[in-house]
């Protein structure tokens, strides 16, 4: 999942297709009109996030192609953003474009979301990575819902420049060498880790799955997975709980920051140089080079007994477009630029990485991440959050950071997901 505060992810858990009923179908095609259409794209990127940058780089060049097709990319909340979508879809006064997450968050959205399938045939949206993500039961031939915004990856940033100050000259690979690194940190006066929030809100925590899909990408072969995500494999499991006491170890130890339940804004942290690595997601590489410059580095959380060889990324964001616009035919051919060479390098422009592989990417911490798994043969493993049924993980943002702080046992964290599985009526686990 994208940049999800950890509250985002139980919005909208339970949602029933009920609701949308009167949503229908897109409405008829409209004629291209003699004046200006605008359409509103929601979005939960914020006003100055590298996201937003890329979407107004598209915009720009769509509105060069159809003057009179205006795109209105609008910020809402993002701690209710899914909240507002429903309501507003609900009484069809909704955007005609808006962001849905992937995987197993598409569910929530597919009652106001249209199938773009046979409008955008002829298009190169077969071409963009991800594309399974966002279609019904991750699988194409059941329909697509929407277009990939961008490739995301989970990751770790490191400081090189207090990496070099502890005389560390290699990033770690697994938990020993992460371990002993750590301490020669400490033994420097630098603190190893920053967890906290990244929203900046009162009451936020911090994500717990950027660093738990690593644990479980160390634990578990991706052929594996899907064991674990329908209760073959508990969350209960000696491996599984194993990983999470060495995760929490990081913390008993003292080498992560003492307020991890109550930071703000903790990539700022990372980069006023108040913690040594970071772990978080690649859409935060822009601002972070901006402040750290040539000192930011990217690695693959060590989360491992041996070597992590694993690398984890998807789509994190689609744009759809909802069932009930005015303007599908507009609405349509923006969809259908989000998947033309130009879009695509007009996001590539603004250091995100593009859905479609062929296009050029230029960062070089960026590249570092696609050639993880092009060159260094790493496996690649989807986002852990985007493919466990939804209730547990709104369970496990919650029971995670408090075993993480030492509030609670590890065992109650992990049996509280098990429960939350359990809980989930058999015809509602989708079938990933």
């Amino acid at each position: 999942m994208k940049k999800k505060a950890k509250w985002l992810a139980s919005v909208g858990a339970g949602m029933s297709t009920l609701v949308f009923a009167a949503c229908g179908s897109p409405a008829s095609p409209s004629a291209s009109p003699s004046h200006p259409v605008t359409l509103k794209l929601w979005q939960e990127f914020g006003t100055g996030s590298s996201e937003t940058v890329a979407m107004n780089k598209v915009i720009h060049a769509f509105e060069k192609l159809h003057p009179n097709i205006k795109v209105d990319q609008i910020a809402q909340p993002v701690n209710n953003y899914f909240s507002l979508l429903q309501a507003a879809s609900i009484s069809r006064t909704g955007p005609d474009l808006a962001v849905v997450w992937t995987g197993a968050f598409l569910d929530r959205s597919l009652p106001y979301i249209a199938n773009i399938s046979k409008p955008l045939a002829h298009s190169n949206l077969l071409s963009l990575q991800g594309v399974q993500w966002v279609s019904k039961n991750s699988t194409i031939s059941d329909g697509v819902y929407g277009v990939p915004y961008n490739f995301q990856y989970y990751l770790g940033y490191y400081n090189k420049a207090l990496f070099r100050k502890a005389g560390i000259s290699t990033v770690p690979r697994d938990w020993n060498q992460l371990y002993q690194d750590c301490a020669e940190l400490k033994a420097h006066g630098i603190t190893p880790f920053i967890y906290g929030s990244t929203s900046g809100s009162a009451g936020a925590e911090f994500y717990p799955y950027w660093s738990f899909a690593y644990m479980m990408a160390g634990a578990y072969p991706l052929s594996s997975w899907k064991s674990l995500f329908y209760g073959k494999i508990p969350w209960t499991s000696p491996a599984v709980a194993a990983q999470v006491q060495n995760w929490v170890a990081l913390y008993k130890r003292g080498y992560t920051n003492k307020n991890v339940l109550t930071m703000l804004n903790a990539e700022k942290a990372f980069m006023d140089g108040q913690g040594a690595m970071f772990v978080n997601g690649n859409w935060f590489t822009g601002s972070l080079e901006k402040g750290l410059g040539k000192n930011l580095g990217v690695f693959v959380p060590p989360f491992s007994t041996q070597p992590m060889h694993a690398v984890i990324g998807m789509p994190g964001d689609a744009i759809a477009m909802t069932k009930y616009t005015k303007y599908p035919t507009q609405s349509v051919e923006f969809l259908r630029f989000l998947t033309t060479p130009a879009a695509q390098k007009a996001i590539a422009s603004a250091g995100l990485i593009p859905a479609d592989p062929k296009i050029k990417v230029t960062d070089p911490l960026s590249r570092q991440l696609i050639n993880f798994a092009a060159v260094d043969h790493y496996q690649d493993y989807p986002m852990l959050d985007n493919v466990t049924p939804v209730p547990v993980v709104n369970t496990a943002s919650t029971e995670l950071d408090a075993a993480f702080a030492g509030d609670i046992s590890v065992n109650r964290a992990l049996t509280a997901m098990v429960h939350s599985l359990q809980s989930i009526p058999a015809s509602q686990k989708p079938a990933y």
